[in-house]
């Protein structure tokens, strides 16, 4: 355990990208197999030993706070009533006299790495923030960070209009920052970490580093981006737990099948397939490579391919 470490988890978006999944399902409440993009997120926070953790929510704060106090960790719960971007919500972290760095991740996203590396990296660099990376082209889509031979950032930009065939260091949605770095950001106004809190701190003269990530990582921004995933855990590119299910051979792949789900006969899998919650498949349907999930019911006879099939669960249903 790093001595001082803080940690908040962002699980305050609506994920308007992911309509109509994330109308009354939080995106960090999505599945991958059997694990959920906030569970996943709060597996690796706590690996690294943190004396806190807070989680800051807005949209259906209901759900999450409901699914978050049948979990194994003790967090406490902060609700946003207004968003105020990114960085604005680590406000909410709150008083902690015992803090000395502050690990900020987005519950939205999947990622593989080991989080104590970007710590350590903090530690070493004594920097006021530390982003976490990724090289990536379409790069428009993320904070886009210019930084120099020694991994400092000497400059942000949020979403720049910047060509899709070019490869560019970004941020990957998750920081570190010290205390100092946290009580920059003002209240009771938005606040970005690329856009203001960067420019903020370089105009102090404060050393803002990166981290590379090497492991599996996506915003899971979209529902083709959801079906991928998934089909990337079948395919063993990122570990992930099965809870609630069980894997079937298929022989060019594997099926996971939810418990919760219900198997005709004589269906036939190929390649990779992920069945999440409580759907339906009819007898002599045929699945490839698809995620069928929420209160879907595939018709008997009937062949999908390459597709992610949702409908709404009943109504109170969001099991762990």
């Amino acid at each position: 355990m790093t001595d001082g470490l803080g940690a908040m988890v962002l699980a305050s978006g609506e994920g308007r990208r992911l309509r109509p999944l994330t109308a009354e399902v939080p995106k960090p409440m999505l599945p991958v197999l059997g694990q959920t993009l906030l569970d996943r997120a709060l597996d690796k926070v706590a690996a690294t030993g943190p004396h806190r953790i807070v989680v800051a929510l807005h949209h259906r704060p209901d759900v999450v706070a409901d699914h978050l106090r049948s979990g194994p960790y003790p967090v406490s719960v902060k609700v946003e009533e207004r968003l105020t971007g990114p960085a604005g919500a680590v406000r909410s972290y709150g008083a902690d006299p015992d803090l000395k760095v502050l690990l900020v991740v987005s519950g939205d996203l999947l990622f593989d790495d080991d989080l104590g590396g970007l710590v350590d990296r903090h530690l070493a660099t004594a920097a006021e923030m530390t982003f976490a990376t990724r090289r990536v082209n379409r790069a428009s889509r993320f904070g886009v960070l210019e930084v120099d031979t020694d991994g400092r950032v000497t400059r942000a930009r949020e979403k720049p209009p910047v060509p899709d065939d070019e490869e560019h260091v970004v941020s990957a949605g998750i920081y570190c920052l010290s205390p100092r770095a946290a009580a920059a950001i003002p209240a009771g106004t938005t606040f970005d970490f690329a856009q203001h809190l960067t420019p903020l701190l370089l105009q102090r003269g404060a050393t803002v580093q990166t981290y590379g990530l090497r492991g599996y990582w996506s915003d899971v921004g979209t529902p083709a981006a959801l079906r991928e995933a998934n089909l990337a855990a079948l395919r063993g590119l990122l570990a992930t737990r099965k809870d609630g299910g069980r894997l079937i051979p298929t022989g060019d792949g594997s099926t996971y099948v939810s418990d919760r789900a219900t198997v005709g006969p004589d269906v036939i899998f190929r390649g990779h397939n992920a069945l999440l919650g409580p759907v339906r498949i009819g007898a002599g349907a045929t699945l490839m490579d698809s995620v069928v999930m929420g209160g879907t019911e595939i018709s008997p006879g009937s062949a999908i391919c390459g597709a992610l099939a949702w409908s709404p669960e009943p109504e109170g249903v969001h099991p762990r």
